[in-house]
């Protein structure tokens, strides 16, 4: 449990290593994001360019994230090759409400018993660091 405290209390410091700090949006966040722009873009506010990085970011997310690929591994495969084909918004806003809401439900514990399971195994330090970042922004 010290560990944990000290990666957080690291990680939140102003000096920390940048590849090592808190991420300023954990999985959620970018679900959300995405939605959030997916309304802008149909309301014709904001082109539909600017959710190319958003859509990076969420794919990166779910490559770094265990708990995601445990609980929504065939939807987030699904979405990455919607992404790779020329897709309809409204297919994208699906495929991303869904996955939010296969998340949404638990994740913060799964999270937080995925961490505990770390704790026995030092050769797995790096994905600690990663999973008490995630458990930062939940």
């Amino acid at each position: 449990m010290l560990l944990c405290a000290q990666l957080l209390d690291e990680m939140l410091g102003e000096f920390t290593f940048e590849s090592f700090r808190v991420y300023s949006l954990g999985t959620l966040s970018r679900l959300n994001e995405a939605v959030a722009l997916i309304a802008e873009i149909e309301a014709s506010r904001v082109p539909r360019e600017t959710l190319e990085p958003i859509i990076q970011e969420m794919l990166w997310s779910f490559e770094k994230d265990p708990i995601a690929k445990q609980s929504a591994s065939l939807e987030i495969n699904a979405l990455a090759e919607l992404i790779r084909q020329k897709y309809v918004m409204a297919e994208l806003l699906g495929s991303i409400r869904l996955i939010r809401r296969l998340l949404s439900w638990g994740y913060k514990l799964a999270l937080e018993q995925w961490l505990l399971k770390l704790f026995d195994e030092p050769k797995r330090k790096i994905e600690m660091r990663q999973l008490a970042a995630s458990t930062a922004v939940t």
